[in-house]
């Protein structure tokens, strides 16, 4: 009989790579977009609401990442990334979302301030 055990359920490598592509290629646009001279305002909100949802997505994970992890038990933690320690795990998993908290916060300022400045 073969038993089928959680190593041979997890996705191939490369499908976590493709994912890590895509993302990279994202923040790559948005940057060329928020940063660029010549901004099209076609691409403009498009970037904005991906921008917004990658932020969202990494937000959610750094809070979710106190929650999966087992803080008994090193073994849980040990080979994630960042790993072996706790604090390295943390700020590999948690530094990101924020990041893209203090981006966000600074984003939504800035725009009430300019709403208000032009009233």
């Amino acid at each position: 009989m073969d038993f089928v055990t959680a190593a041979d359920s997890d996705p191939p490598h490369f499908v976590g790579i493709s994912v890590a592509a895509v993302l990279v290629a994202l923040v790559v646009v948005l940057i060329v977009v928020a940063f660029g001279r010549h901004r099209k305002r076609i691409f403009t909100r498009p970037a904005i609401g991906i921008g917004c949802l990658v932020g969202l997505y990494l937000i959610v994970r750094g809070v979710a990442e106190f929650f999966i992890i087992d803080y008994h038990d090193p073994a849980s933690y040990r080979d994630d990334w960042g790993g072996p320690s706790l604090l390295g795990v943390f700020a590999v998993h948690t530094g990101p979302g924020l990041v893209a908290l203090i981006v966000a916060g600074y984003a939504i300022r800035r725009r009430l301030t300019n709403r208000a400045v032009s009233r």
